[in-house]
């Protein structure tokens, strides 16, 4: 059984214990969209402040943060020119925005780990400190723009409602100040925080139908992530003329599945949930083979 399997087996038993759950019905949808407001309001904003802490943001891992922020720029421009084409609903558009924007660097770490070592956490840091900035900001309020509720609408209002954007504003002002936080605020924040991405797993499978909703639209989306992290990390090297074995790492950070945020922010801002959750899941193993065929390249090419 392969590392990299290993490493990933903990999402899949999460995954299909949440389905479990639903099929017996021991739990329904309503406490999986329950389960995401607790990942919003309170998960996230300790992990941001956690990761943030410890990040250090200086020399080459300046070029993992603007590689991010590319994902970010060019996956709007995908999903506008997706919804205009296809005539997407304001909801399914909305999902769709935050699908291809977000790069899933949560789903990468493992894979990081595995085929870089903990050496390189510092640069998967890097690209993490601009997906929390833009996730929690622009995407948030950007995705708030397509709901059906009119209180929603108020993207501005949502916005400064988040916990998650104040938690980033105090890491943001922490780091430039350049204070420290308690090792034992941070040790605590973060052995809470790490229970954000099983909870999310677990929330996933219960929302999860085998009937995937809309399939062309849901392979539609995972292909068009994986070439956006393509063209990015090509760029990102021409661009930065950076070394091969940070082209695969780059590789690795921007070819990855739909975010998880697709579903968080779905059932937050009353999105297209339904197609979110058949997208993110028709993603899991798409991205599991994607994954492990950078690592096989980088071992044998890198």
């Amino acid at each position: 059984m392969s590392a990299a399997f290993v490493a990933l087996l903990p999402i899949y038993i999460g995954f299909f214990g949440g389905y479990a759950l639903k099929k017996f019905q021991i739990v329904d949808t309503d406490f999986a969209k329950s389960l995401l407001r607790v990942v919003f309001y309170l998960l996230i904003p300790l992990l941001v402040i956690a990761v943030f802490a410890r990040l250090e943001l200086q020399g080459e891992i300046m070029v993992f943060t603007a590689a991010s922020s590319m994902v970010f720029l060019f996956g709007w421009l995908a999903a506008t020119g997706l919804a205009k084409i296809l005539n997407l609903s304001p909801k399914t558009k909305g999902m769709t925005i935050v699908a291809l924007m977000i790069p899933n660097t949560g789903y990468a770490l493992p894979f990081v780990t595995q085929a870089f070592g903990s050496e390189e956490i510092s640069k998967w840091s890097g690209s993490e400190f601009a997906v929390a900035t833009l996730t929690y900001s622009i995407v948030f309020y950007l995705s708030s723009q397509h709901s059906s509720d009119k209180i929603t609408q108020n993207g501005l209002h949502q916005l400064l409602k988040a916990p998650v954007l104040w938690a980033l504003l105090f890491s943001l002002i922490t780091k430039l100040l350049e204070i420290e936080l308690p090792e034992s605020i941070v040790t605590s924040f973060e052995a809470v925080g790490s229970i954000t991405g099983i909870v999310v797993i677990i929330s996933l499978g219960i929302l999860f139908d085998f009937q995937i909703s809309r399939i062309g639209l849901s392979a539609l989306l995972v292909a068009t992530k994986l070439l956006l992290g393509l063209l990015v990390s090509v760029l990102s090297w021409k661009i930065f003329a950076v070394s091969s074995d940070d082209f695969y790492l780059l590789l690795l950070l921007s070819a990855t599945p739909l975010p998880f945020n697709t579903v968080v922010f779905s059932g937050l801002h009353k999105l297209d949930i339904k197609t979110a959750v058949s997208a993110v899941s028709l993603s899991m193993p798409v991205g599991l083979v994607v994954s492990s065929a950078i690592i096989i390249a980088h071992q044998n090419f890198g």
